[in-house]
Protein backbone atom coordinates (compact mmCIF):
# COMPACT_ATOMS: atom_id res chain seq x y z
CA UNK A 1 0.00 0.00 0.00
CA UNK A 2 1.34 3.39 -1.04
CA UNK A 3 1.09 6.25 1.48
CA UNK A 4 1.58 10.20 0.79
CA UNK A 5 3.97 12.04 2.62
CA UNK A 6 2.56 14.55 5.30
CA UNK A 7 4.15 18.06 4.61
CA UNK A 8 3.61 20.98 7.29
CA UNK A 9 3.52 24.15 5.88
CA UNK A 10 4.96 25.83 8.41
CA UNK A 11 7.86 24.12 8.40
CA UNK A 12 8.30 24.96 4.59
CA UNK A 13 8.17 28.42 5.23
CA UNK A 14 11.11 28.27 7.62
CA UNK A 15 13.60 26.50 5.12
CA UNK A 16 12.39 29.22 2.78
CA UNK A 17 12.85 32.19 5.05
CA UNK A 18 15.70 30.81 6.93
CA UNK A 19 17.64 28.74 3.92
CA UNK A 20 16.29 29.76 0.46
CA UNK A 21 15.24 33.62 0.13
CA UNK A 22 17.94 35.71 1.53
CA UNK A 23 15.22 38.48 3.06
CA UNK A 24 11.02 38.89 3.78
CA UNK A 25 10.77 41.90 0.90
CA UNK A 26 11.30 39.32 -1.79
CA UNK A 27 7.69 38.61 -1.57
CA UNK A 28 7.36 42.19 -3.82
CA UNK A 29 9.39 40.58 -6.14
CA UNK A 30 7.90 36.62 -6.65
CA UNK A 31 4.66 38.95 -7.40
CA UNK A 32 6.00 40.90 -9.94
CA UNK A 33 7.30 38.10 -11.56
CA UNK A 34 3.89 36.28 -11.51
CA UNK A 35 1.75 38.97 -12.80
CA UNK A 36 4.37 40.00 -15.44
CA UNK A 37 4.36 36.18 -16.44
CA UNK A 38 0.79 36.32 -16.43
CA UNK A 39 0.64 39.16 -18.66
CA UNK A 40 2.74 38.17 -20.74
CA UNK A 41 0.77 34.66 -21.12
CA UNK A 42 -2.42 36.90 -22.16
CA UNK A 43 -0.77 39.16 -24.58
CA UNK A 44 -0.21 35.97 -26.89
CA UNK A 45 -3.42 35.17 -27.06
CA UNK A 46 -5.22 38.85 -27.67
CA UNK A 47 -3.82 42.71 -27.69
CA UNK A 48 -4.83 44.43 -24.40
CA UNK A 49 -2.97 47.48 -22.26
CA UNK A 50 -1.20 45.77 -19.86
CA UNK A 51 -0.89 46.93 -16.08
CA UNK A 52 -0.03 46.54 -12.40
CA UNK A 53 -0.57 48.04 -9.43
CA UNK A 54 1.00 47.55 -6.26
CA UNK A 55 -0.82 49.10 -2.97
CA UNK A 56 0.21 49.48 0.39
CA UNK A 57 -2.24 50.33 3.38
CA UNK A 58 -1.68 51.22 6.61
CA UNK A 59 -4.65 51.63 9.14
CA UNK A 60 -5.88 50.27 12.54
CA UNK A 61 -6.44 46.99 11.81
CA UNK A 62 -2.56 46.92 10.44
CA UNK A 63 -0.62 47.22 7.22
CA UNK A 64 -0.85 45.41 3.85
CA UNK A 65 -0.72 45.04 -0.06
CA UNK A 66 -2.79 44.55 -2.31
CA UNK A 67 -1.09 43.58 -5.75
CA UNK A 68 -2.96 43.37 -8.78
CA UNK A 69 -2.50 42.55 -13.09
CA UNK A 70 -4.64 42.55 -15.73
CA UNK A 71 -3.04 39.13 -16.74
CA UNK A 72 -4.03 36.33 -17.97
CA UNK A 73 -5.46 35.05 -14.92
CA UNK A 74 -6.54 31.77 -13.30
CA UNK A 75 -9.53 29.36 -14.25
CA UNK A 76 -10.69 26.50 -11.29
CA UNK A 77 -8.75 23.44 -12.36
CA UNK A 78 -5.69 26.36 -12.80
CA UNK A 79 -6.05 27.52 -9.38
CA UNK A 80 -6.04 23.64 -8.00
CA UNK A 81 -2.52 23.50 -9.98
CA UNK A 82 -0.51 26.31 -8.96
CA UNK A 83 -1.86 27.52 -6.48
CA UNK A 84 -3.39 24.28 -3.87
CA UNK A 85 0.08 22.06 -5.07
CA UNK A 86 3.42 22.91 -3.38
CA UNK A 87 6.04 22.13 -5.87
CA UNK A 88 3.48 21.00 -8.60
CA UNK A 89 5.51 19.98 -11.60
CA UNK A 90 3.81 23.14 -13.62
CA UNK A 91 2.89 20.24 -16.27
CA UNK A 92 -0.42 22.00 -17.37
CA UNK A 93 1.29 25.15 -18.26
CA UNK A 94 1.04 24.72 -21.23
CA UNK A 95 -2.46 25.74 -20.68
CA UNK A 96 -1.54 29.02 -20.55
CA UNK A 97 1.09 28.54 -23.45
CA UNK A 98 2.89 27.13 -25.76
CA UNK A 99 6.03 28.43 -24.49
CA UNK A 100 7.52 30.13 -21.31
CA UNK A 101 10.73 31.20 -23.02
CA UNK A 102 9.83 34.36 -22.52
CA UNK A 103 8.41 34.41 -18.54
CA UNK A 104 11.05 35.09 -15.89
CA UNK A 105 9.54 32.37 -13.35
CA UNK A 106 6.95 29.53 -12.89
CA UNK A 107 3.67 29.69 -11.12
CA UNK A 108 3.56 27.84 -7.83
CA UNK A 109 6.23 27.87 -5.13
CA UNK A 110 6.60 31.73 -5.50
CA UNK A 111 3.49 32.33 -3.83
CA UNK A 112 4.63 30.68 -0.82
CA UNK A 113 7.32 33.85 -0.48
CA UNK A 114 4.19 35.40 0.75
CA UNK A 115 3.96 33.37 3.92
CA UNK A 116 7.03 35.22 5.10
CA UNK A 117 5.29 38.37 6.11
CA UNK A 118 1.18 36.95 6.21
CA UNK A 119 -0.24 33.94 7.77
CA UNK A 120 -2.88 34.36 5.02
CA UNK A 121 -2.72 34.64 1.60
CA UNK A 122 -5.69 35.81 -0.19
CA UNK A 123 -5.74 35.32 -4.55
CA UNK A 124 -8.80 36.58 -6.34
CA UNK A 125 -8.18 35.59 -10.07
CA UNK A 126 -10.99 35.45 -13.32
CA UNK A 127 -9.34 33.80 -16.03
CA UNK A 128 -9.69 35.67 -19.31
CA UNK A 129 -11.38 32.00 -20.60
CA UNK A 130 -13.75 32.15 -17.52
CA UNK A 131 -16.61 34.39 -16.91
CA UNK A 132 -15.88 33.41 -12.96
CA UNK A 133 -14.26 35.48 -10.48
CA UNK A 134 -12.67 32.64 -7.81
CA UNK A 135 -11.26 33.21 -4.35
CA UNK A 136 -8.81 31.50 -3.18
CA UNK A 137 -7.72 31.40 0.67
CA UNK A 138 -4.54 29.81 1.70
CA UNK A 139 -3.54 29.69 5.56
CA UNK A 140 0.03 29.36 7.41
CA UNK A 141 -1.55 26.16 8.48
CA UNK A 142 -1.79 23.91 5.53
CA UNK A 143 -5.29 24.87 4.89
CA UNK A 144 -6.98 26.24 2.25
CA UNK A 145 -10.55 27.14 0.42
CA UNK A 146 -11.72 28.16 -2.93
CA UNK A 147 -14.99 29.73 -3.11
CA UNK A 148 -16.44 32.14 -6.17
CA UNK A 149 -15.84 35.67 -5.20
CA UNK A 150 -18.39 38.35 -3.58
CA UNK A 151 -16.82 41.11 -6.49
CA UNK A 152 -15.81 39.98 -9.76
CA UNK A 153 -12.69 40.99 -11.83
CA UNK A 154 -13.45 42.12 -15.16
CA UNK A 155 -9.54 40.09 -15.72
CA UNK A 156 -6.71 39.05 -14.16
CA UNK A 157 -5.27 38.67 -10.17
CA UNK A 158 -5.19 40.76 -7.33
CA UNK A 159 -3.20 39.29 -4.15
CA UNK A 160 -4.26 40.13 -0.97
CA UNK A 161 -1.92 40.34 2.44
CA UNK A 162 -2.00 41.62 5.65
CA UNK A 163 1.35 41.75 7.09
CA UNK A 164 2.04 40.21 11.10
CA UNK A 165 1.80 42.73 13.68
CA UNK A 166 5.27 43.96 14.62
CA UNK A 167 7.13 44.42 11.03
CA UNK A 168 8.90 47.93 11.00
CA UNK A 169 8.52 48.09 6.89
CA UNK A 170 8.99 52.29 6.51
CA UNK A 171 7.29 53.74 3.25
CA UNK A 172 10.50 54.80 2.24
CA UNK A 173 11.16 50.87 2.57
CA UNK A 174 8.63 50.22 0.46
CA UNK A 175 9.53 52.20 -2.28
CA UNK A 176 12.66 51.32 -2.10
CA UNK A 177 12.29 47.30 -2.65
CA UNK A 178 9.52 47.92 -5.24
CA UNK A 179 11.64 50.03 -7.08
CA UNK A 180 14.40 47.47 -6.97
CA UNK A 181 12.28 44.98 -8.52
CA UNK A 182 10.18 46.34 -11.02
CA UNK A 183 11.54 49.44 -12.05
CA UNK A 184 13.19 47.88 -15.44
CA UNK A 185 10.13 45.94 -16.17
CA UNK A 186 8.34 46.09 -19.22
CA UNK A 187 4.82 46.02 -17.66
CA UNK A 188 3.68 49.78 -16.18
CA UNK A 189 3.44 49.73 -12.46
CA UNK A 190 1.87 52.20 -10.48
CA UNK A 191 2.80 52.23 -7.11
CA UNK A 192 0.06 53.68 -4.53
CA UNK A 193 0.54 54.44 -0.46
CA UNK A 194 -2.05 54.58 1.70
CA UNK A 195 -4.28 56.07 -0.82
CA UNK A 196 -1.77 58.27 -2.05
CA UNK A 197 -0.58 57.57 -5.88
CA UNK A 198 3.26 57.68 -6.35
CA UNK A 199 2.63 57.47 -10.29
CA UNK A 200 4.57 54.87 -12.71
CA UNK A 201 7.78 53.17 -11.41
CA UNK A 202 9.19 52.26 -14.45
CA UNK A 203 13.03 53.25 -16.11
CA UNK A 204 14.77 52.56 -19.02
CA UNK A 205 18.23 50.97 -18.25
CA UNK A 206 20.93 53.34 -18.41
CA UNK A 207 21.74 52.16 -22.38
CA UNK A 208 18.20 52.49 -23.15
CA UNK A 209 18.10 56.38 -21.79
CA UNK A 210 19.25 59.28 -24.42
CA UNK A 211 22.11 57.32 -25.24
CA UNK A 212 24.40 60.78 -24.50
CA UNK A 213 27.91 59.40 -22.15
CA UNK A 214 26.68 62.49 -19.34
CA UNK A 215 23.50 60.34 -18.89
CA UNK A 216 25.25 57.15 -18.49
CA UNK A 217 27.81 58.05 -16.39
CA UNK A 218 25.11 60.05 -13.84
CA UNK A 219 23.40 56.72 -13.91
CA UNK A 220 26.14 54.81 -12.98
CA UNK A 221 26.42 57.53 -9.97
CA UNK A 222 23.11 57.57 -8.70
CA UNK A 223 23.78 53.68 -8.56
CA UNK A 224 27.22 53.42 -6.91
CA UNK A 225 27.94 56.33 -5.54
CA UNK A 226 31.61 56.89 -7.99
CA UNK A 227 32.26 59.96 -9.94
CA UNK A 228 32.78 58.03 -13.07
CA UNK A 229 34.48 58.98 -16.40
CA UNK A 230 33.92 56.46 -18.36
CA UNK A 231 32.29 52.98 -19.25
CA UNK A 232 32.55 49.89 -21.53
CA UNK A 233 29.26 49.21 -23.30
CA UNK A 234 28.65 45.44 -23.14
CA UNK A 235 28.52 44.75 -27.15
CA UNK A 236 25.55 43.22 -27.92
CA UNK A 237 25.00 39.99 -29.75
CA UNK A 238 23.00 39.66 -32.70
CA UNK A 239 20.27 37.99 -30.81
CA UNK A 240 19.57 40.57 -28.30
CA UNK A 241 20.57 38.34 -25.72
CA UNK A 242 22.15 40.76 -23.15
CA UNK A 243 22.96 44.31 -22.60
CA UNK A 244 24.62 46.10 -20.18
CA UNK A 245 26.94 49.01 -19.21
CA UNK A 246 30.69 48.07 -17.13
CA UNK A 247 31.43 51.56 -15.43
CA UNK A 248 35.26 51.87 -15.43
CA UNK A 249 36.18 53.05 -11.52
CA UNK A 250 37.96 56.13 -11.19
CA UNK A 251 40.46 54.71 -8.57
CA UNK A 252 42.90 51.96 -8.33
CA UNK A 253 40.58 48.55 -7.60
CA UNK A 254 41.03 46.43 -5.16
CA UNK A 255 42.55 42.75 -6.15
CA UNK A 256 40.32 41.49 -3.31
CA UNK A 257 37.50 39.51 -5.96
CA UNK A 258 34.42 40.94 -5.02
CA UNK A 259 32.46 42.69 -7.79
CA UNK A 260 29.58 43.98 -6.43
CA UNK A 261 26.83 45.46 -9.47
CA UNK A 262 23.51 44.73 -10.97
CA UNK A 263 22.15 41.83 -12.31
CA UNK A 264 19.36 41.32 -14.35
CA UNK A 265 17.35 38.89 -15.79
CA UNK A 266 14.41 39.84 -18.30
CA UNK A 267 14.65 43.02 -16.55
CA UNK A 268 14.02 41.49 -13.12
CA UNK A 269 16.45 42.03 -10.50
CA UNK A 270 18.01 39.07 -9.26
CA UNK A 271 21.37 40.30 -7.48
CA UNK A 272 24.36 42.47 -6.44
CA UNK A 273 26.60 39.37 -6.97
CA UNK A 274 27.86 39.55 -10.31
CA UNK A 275 31.74 38.43 -9.69
CA UNK A 276 30.40 34.59 -10.98
CA UNK A 277 29.85 36.60 -14.58
CA UNK A 278 33.21 38.65 -15.18
CA UNK A 279 36.64 37.33 -15.31
CA UNK A 280 38.90 37.19 -12.92
CA UNK A 281 40.69 39.94 -13.84
CA UNK A 282 37.93 42.45 -13.75
CA UNK A 283 37.93 44.25 -11.01
CA UNK A 284 38.15 47.68 -12.05
CA UNK A 285 34.87 47.30 -13.32
CA UNK A 286 30.99 47.60 -11.68
CA UNK A 287 28.63 46.51 -14.10
CA UNK A 288 24.91 46.86 -14.67
CA UNK A 289 23.58 43.89 -16.83
CA UNK A 290 20.75 42.29 -18.27
CA UNK A 291 20.61 39.00 -20.03
CA UNK A 292 17.51 36.83 -21.39
CA UNK A 293 19.08 33.68 -21.36
CA UNK A 294 20.14 32.72 -18.01
CA UNK A 295 18.72 30.05 -15.53
CA UNK A 296 17.88 30.88 -11.66
CA UNK A 297 18.05 28.85 -9.08
CA UNK A 298 14.78 27.85 -6.69
CA UNK A 299 15.35 31.20 -4.97
CA UNK A 300 15.48 33.56 -8.08
CA UNK A 301 18.36 34.94 -6.72
CA UNK A 302 21.32 33.67 -8.14
CA UNK A 303 22.26 31.78 -11.35
CA UNK A 304 23.24 28.56 -12.21
CA UNK A 305 26.80 28.69 -14.11
CA UNK A 306 26.24 26.51 -16.77
CA UNK A 307 27.03 26.95 -20.30
CA UNK A 308 24.64 30.08 -21.24
CA UNK A 309 26.91 31.91 -18.22
CA UNK A 310 30.02 30.75 -19.67
CA UNK A 311 29.24 32.16 -23.19
CA UNK A 312 28.26 35.17 -21.26
CA UNK A 313 31.34 35.92 -19.14
CA UNK A 314 33.40 35.40 -22.29
CA UNK A 315 30.94 37.79 -23.97
CA UNK A 316 31.63 40.63 -21.15
CA UNK A 317 35.53 39.23 -21.13
CA UNK A 318 35.53 40.06 -25.44
CA UNK A 319 33.84 43.17 -25.09
CA UNK A 320 36.74 44.90 -22.59
CA UNK A 321 39.05 44.27 -24.52
CA UNK A 322 37.27 45.15 -27.56
CA UNK A 323 36.97 48.55 -25.96
CA UNK A 324 40.61 48.89 -25.29
CA UNK A 325 41.50 47.80 -28.70
CA UNK A 326 39.32 50.29 -29.81
CA UNK A 327 41.07 53.09 -27.48
CA UNK A 328 44.33 52.32 -28.38
CA UNK A 329 43.71 53.54 -32.50
CA UNK A 330 41.14 56.14 -31.62
CA UNK A 331 42.31 57.43 -28.16
CA UNK A 332 45.32 56.51 -27.32
CA UNK A 333 45.71 59.23 -24.31
CA UNK A 334 42.32 58.01 -22.85
CA UNK A 335 43.84 54.45 -22.91
CA UNK A 336 47.03 55.66 -20.88
CA UNK A 337 45.44 57.54 -18.60
CA UNK A 338 43.02 54.37 -17.73
CA UNK A 339 46.04 52.08 -17.43
CA UNK A 340 47.31 55.02 -15.27
CA UNK A 341 44.79 54.18 -12.60
CA UNK A 342 44.28 50.41 -13.43
CA UNK A 343 47.57 49.29 -14.26
CA UNK A 344 47.94 46.23 -12.71
CA UNK A 345 44.59 44.79 -13.74
CA UNK A 346 45.00 45.52 -17.05
CA UNK A 347 48.33 44.12 -17.02
CA UNK A 348 46.91 40.52 -16.05
CA UNK A 349 44.98 40.82 -18.76
CA UNK A 350 47.69 40.97 -21.49
CA UNK A 351 49.75 38.02 -19.08
CA UNK A 352 47.42 35.51 -20.42
CA UNK A 353 45.94 37.28 -23.70
CA UNK A 354 48.41 37.56 -26.07
CA UNK A 355 46.32 39.08 -28.70
CA UNK A 356 45.70 41.78 -25.94
CA UNK A 357 49.14 41.68 -24.90
CA UNK A 358 50.29 42.77 -28.91
CA UNK A 359 48.18 45.85 -29.52
CA UNK A 360 48.16 47.27 -25.88
CA UNK A 361 52.31 46.23 -24.98
CA UNK A 362 53.38 49.70 -25.83
CA UNK A 363 51.40 51.68 -23.40
CA UNK A 364 52.43 49.78 -20.36
CA UNK A 365 54.93 51.83 -17.96
CA UNK A 366 57.87 50.38 -16.43
CA UNK A 367 60.20 51.59 -13.79
CA UNK A 368 64.17 51.20 -15.64
CA UNK A 369 67.70 51.76 -14.20
CA UNK A 370 66.79 55.34 -16.67
CA UNK A 371 63.22 56.12 -14.88
CA UNK A 372 59.58 55.46 -15.71
CA UNK A 373 59.59 54.24 -20.11
CA UNK A 374 56.92 52.37 -21.46
CA UNK A 375 57.46 49.20 -23.36
CA UNK A 376 56.56 50.86 -26.33
CA UNK A 377 59.77 53.05 -25.87
CA UNK A 378 61.75 50.68 -24.89
CA UNK A 379 61.67 48.56 -27.64
CA UNK A 380 61.95 51.48 -29.81
CA UNK A 381 65.59 52.36 -28.59
CA UNK A 382 66.91 48.60 -27.34
CA UNK A 383 67.58 45.64 -28.95
CA UNK A 384 68.38 43.53 -25.80
CA UNK A 385 66.00 44.37 -22.54
CA UNK A 386 67.82 43.10 -19.40
CA UNK A 387 65.14 42.66 -16.57
CA UNK A 388 65.45 41.88 -12.50
CA UNK A 389 62.23 40.23 -11.02
CA UNK A 390 63.57 41.53 -7.93
CA UNK A 391 62.93 45.27 -6.43
CA UNK A 392 65.96 45.13 -4.18
CA UNK A 393 68.54 43.23 -6.71
CA UNK A 394 67.50 46.51 -8.88
CA UNK A 395 67.58 49.29 -6.57
CA UNK A 396 71.38 48.02 -5.77
CA UNK A 397 72.39 47.84 -9.48
CA UNK A 398 71.19 51.20 -11.16
CA UNK A 399 73.83 53.15 -9.86
CA UNK A 400 76.14 50.76 -11.90
CA UNK A 401 73.76 50.36 -14.61
CA UNK A 402 73.72 53.95 -15.58
CA UNK A 403 77.87 54.27 -14.95
CA UNK A 404 77.72 51.86 -17.88
CA UNK A 405 75.10 52.80 -19.79
CA UNK A 406 73.07 49.93 -19.97
CA UNK A 407 69.31 49.92 -19.43
CA UNK A 408 67.67 47.46 -16.32
CA UNK A 409 63.91 46.97 -16.12
CA UNK A 410 62.68 46.29 -12.57
CA UNK A 411 60.10 43.59 -13.17
CA UNK A 412 59.98 42.67 -9.10
CA UNK A 413 56.22 44.35 -9.29
CA UNK A 414 52.87 42.80 -9.26
CA UNK A 415 52.37 41.01 -13.22
CA UNK A 416 55.78 42.33 -14.41
CA UNK A 417 57.89 39.65 -15.18
CA UNK A 418 54.95 37.12 -16.13
CA UNK A 419 54.43 40.24 -18.93
CA UNK A 420 57.95 40.35 -19.97
CA UNK A 421 58.24 36.43 -20.16
CA UNK A 422 54.37 36.89 -22.29
CA UNK A 423 56.30 39.33 -24.42
CA UNK A 424 58.97 37.02 -25.54
CA UNK A 425 56.48 34.65 -27.10
CA UNK A 426 54.91 37.68 -29.03
CA UNK A 427 58.03 39.53 -29.86
CA UNK A 428 60.69 38.07 -31.83
CA UNK A 429 62.67 40.99 -32.88
CA UNK A 430 63.82 41.78 -29.26
CA UNK A 431 65.95 39.88 -26.96
CA UNK A 432 64.73 39.68 -23.19
CA UNK A 433 67.09 38.17 -20.81
CA UNK A 434 66.48 38.10 -16.92
CA UNK A 435 69.03 38.55 -14.79
CA UNK A 436 70.48 39.29 -10.98
CA UNK A 437 72.80 41.40 -9.42
CA UNK A 438 75.43 38.12 -10.04
CA UNK A 439 75.05 38.28 -13.79
CA UNK A 440 75.41 41.99 -13.62
CA UNK A 441 78.73 41.10 -12.34
CA UNK A 442 79.62 39.83 -15.72
CA UNK A 443 79.21 43.49 -16.97
CA UNK A 444 81.53 44.67 -14.74
CA UNK A 445 85.30 45.43 -15.41
CA UNK A 446 88.13 42.99 -14.83
CA UNK A 447 91.46 44.01 -13.28
CA UNK A 448 94.66 43.46 -15.35
CA UNK A 449 97.36 40.36 -14.43
CA UNK A 450 99.32 43.02 -12.66
CA UNK A 451 96.74 44.61 -10.38
CA UNK A 452 95.78 40.67 -9.85
CA UNK A 453 98.83 39.76 -8.91
CA UNK A 454 99.64 43.14 -6.70
CA UNK A 455 96.48 42.32 -4.80
CA UNK A 456 96.01 38.73 -4.74
CA UNK A 457 98.20 38.44 -0.88
CA UNK A 458 95.66 40.73 0.68
CA UNK A 459 92.33 39.68 -1.06
CA UNK A 460 93.36 36.54 0.40
CA UNK A 461 94.04 38.13 4.02
CA UNK A 462 90.33 40.22 3.38
CA UNK A 463 88.76 37.07 2.45
CA UNK A 464 89.95 35.33 5.67
CA UNK A 465 88.22 37.99 8.13
CA UNK A 466 84.39 37.31 5.98
CA UNK A 467 84.93 32.98 6.63
CA UNK A 468 82.39 33.31 8.90
CA UNK A 469 80.05 35.71 7.04
CA UNK A 470 80.19 32.73 4.57
CA UNK A 471 80.85 35.20 1.40
CA UNK A 472 83.16 34.93 -1.64
CA UNK A 473 85.35 38.57 -1.84
CA UNK A 474 85.53 39.54 -6.22
CA UNK A 475 87.85 42.81 -6.91
CA UNK A 476 86.16 44.45 -10.20
CA UNK A 477 85.99 47.97 -11.89
CA UNK A 478 83.21 49.75 -11.83
CA UNK A 479 81.54 52.77 -11.96
CA UNK A 480 80.66 55.13 -10.23
CA UNK A 481 83.50 55.58 -8.22
CA UNK A 482 81.51 56.11 -4.70
CA UNK A 483 80.25 52.78 -4.74
CA UNK A 484 82.64 50.73 -2.65
CA UNK A 485 81.19 47.42 -3.54
CA UNK A 486 77.92 45.52 -4.25
CA UNK A 487 76.53 42.30 -2.45
CA UNK A 488 74.80 39.28 -3.86
CA UNK A 489 73.42 35.90 -2.71
CA UNK A 490 70.89 33.54 -4.60
CA UNK A 491 67.73 32.67 -3.55
CA UNK A 492 69.22 29.29 -2.05
CA UNK A 493 71.67 30.92 0.00
CA UNK A 494 69.21 33.36 1.70
CA UNK A 495 67.30 30.39 2.16
CA UNK A 496 70.39 28.29 4.08
CA UNK A 497 71.13 31.50 6.03
CA UNK A 498 67.86 31.95 7.50
CA UNK A 499 68.12 28.14 8.63
CA UNK A 500 71.47 28.64 10.01
CA UNK A 501 70.43 31.98 11.88
CA UNK A 502 67.20 29.38 13.12
CA UNK A 503 69.89 26.76 14.24
CA UNK A 504 72.01 29.20 16.00
CA UNK A 505 68.81 31.08 18.24
CA UNK A 506 66.84 28.26 19.00
CA UNK A 507 65.74 25.53 21.03
CA UNK A 508 67.55 21.93 20.29
CA UNK A 509 63.82 20.83 19.35
CA UNK A 510 63.71 23.58 16.79
CA UNK A 511 67.83 23.00 16.12
CA UNK A 512 66.82 19.08 15.13
CA UNK A 513 63.87 20.64 12.68
CA UNK A 514 66.56 22.74 10.82
CA UNK A 515 68.56 19.47 10.57
CA UNK A 516 66.26 17.78 8.46
CA UNK A 517 65.28 20.51 6.01
CA UNK A 518 68.73 22.10 5.42
CA UNK A 519 70.22 21.23 2.22
CA UNK A 520 72.79 18.49 2.08
CA UNK A 521 74.40 20.78 -0.39
CA UNK A 522 75.71 23.90 0.77
CA UNK A 523 74.37 26.78 -1.94
CA UNK A 524 77.04 28.59 -3.34
CA UNK A 525 78.56 31.34 -1.09
CA UNK A 526 77.25 34.90 -1.96
CA UNK A 527 79.63 37.55 -3.77
CA UNK A 528 81.22 40.44 -2.30
CA UNK A 529 82.60 42.58 -5.40
CA UNK A 530 84.98 45.44 -4.04
CA UNK A 531 85.56 48.21 -6.53
CA UNK A 532 89.24 48.79 -7.62
CA UNK A 533 88.40 51.99 -8.52
CA UNK A 534 87.13 53.53 -5.32
CA UNK A 535 89.58 55.07 -3.18
CA UNK A 536 88.75 53.41 0.19
CA UNK A 537 88.94 50.25 -1.18
CA UNK A 538 92.65 50.79 -2.94
CA UNK A 539 93.88 52.18 0.23
CA UNK A 540 92.46 48.84 2.03
CA UNK A 541 94.28 46.72 -1.23
CA UNK A 542 97.72 48.60 -1.09
CA UNK A 543 98.72 48.12 3.14
CA UNK A 544 97.32 46.13 6.39
CA UNK A 545 96.27 48.52 9.39
CA UNK A 546 94.78 47.45 12.67
CA UNK A 547 91.30 48.18 11.38
CA UNK A 548 91.24 46.37 8.67
CA UNK A 549 89.19 43.44 9.95
CA UNK A 550 86.44 46.03 11.04
CA UNK A 551 86.61 48.03 7.56
CA UNK A 552 85.96 44.97 5.48
CA UNK A 553 83.21 43.80 7.55
CA UNK A 554 81.55 46.92 7.67
CA UNK A 555 82.06 47.03 3.61
CA UNK A 556 80.40 43.89 3.64
CA UNK A 557 77.46 44.85 5.69
CA UNK A 558 76.78 48.42 4.28
CA UNK A 559 76.94 46.73 0.68
CA UNK A 560 74.08 44.23 2.18
CA UNK A 561 71.86 47.30 3.63
CA UNK A 562 72.30 48.99 0.09
CA UNK A 563 70.93 45.57 -1.19
CA UNK A 564 67.89 45.62 1.04
CA UNK A 565 69.38 42.13 2.35
CA UNK A 566 68.20 41.32 5.95
CA UNK A 567 70.60 41.21 8.61
CA UNK A 568 71.43 38.10 10.65
CA UNK A 569 72.77 38.56 14.47
CA UNK A 570 76.27 38.08 13.47
CA UNK A 571 76.01 40.75 11.00
CA UNK A 572 74.25 43.09 13.54
CA UNK A 573 76.68 42.56 16.05
CA UNK A 574 79.58 43.27 13.68
CA UNK A 575 78.35 47.08 12.60
CA UNK A 576 77.34 47.40 16.47
CA UNK A 577 81.00 46.88 17.09
CA UNK A 578 82.78 48.02 14.04
CA UNK A 579 80.89 51.56 14.65
CA UNK A 580 81.96 51.67 17.86
CA UNK A 581 85.63 51.55 16.61
CA UNK A 582 85.74 53.89 14.30
CA UNK A 583 83.89 56.21 16.52
CA UNK A 584 86.55 55.29 19.75
CA UNK A 585 89.15 56.20 16.98
CA UNK A 586 87.94 59.34 15.96
CA UNK A 587 87.76 60.55 20.17
CA UNK A 588 91.07 59.90 20.19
Amino acid sequence: MNNLFQVELSGIIKILSDHLYSEPMVFIREALQNATDAIKAREKQETFQPKILISFFENDKGAGFVITDNGIGLTASEIQEFLAKIGSSSKSLDTLNETRSDFIGQFGIGILSCFMVSDTITVITKSIHSETTFKWIGRMDGTYEIETADQPLTEGTRIILTLRPGNTWTTDDIKENVLKFGQHLIVPIELEINGQQEGNINQAFPWEKSGTKEDILNTGTELFGESFQHYIPLLHPEDGSHQGILYILPRPSSQVRDISGYLYVKRMFVSNRCGDLLPDWAVFVKPVINTNQLSLNASRESIYLDEDAQKLKKHIAFSIKDYFKKLSHEHPKLLQHILQVHNNALKQIATHDREFLSFIYKWFKFQTSHGQMTLGIIREKYQTIFHIPNVDEFRQIVPIANANRKLILNTGFAYDAALIRAMEHIDNERDYIKIDAQYFGNFLGEIDLEEDKLYRDRLVKLQEYLTSFDAKIKLKKFEPDHVAAIYHASIDTLQFRDIENIREESSSLWTSISDNITPQKKPTPAKLYLNANNKLVVELLKKSSNNEQAIIETLLVSAMMMGHYPLTQRELNSLNDNLSQFLNLAII
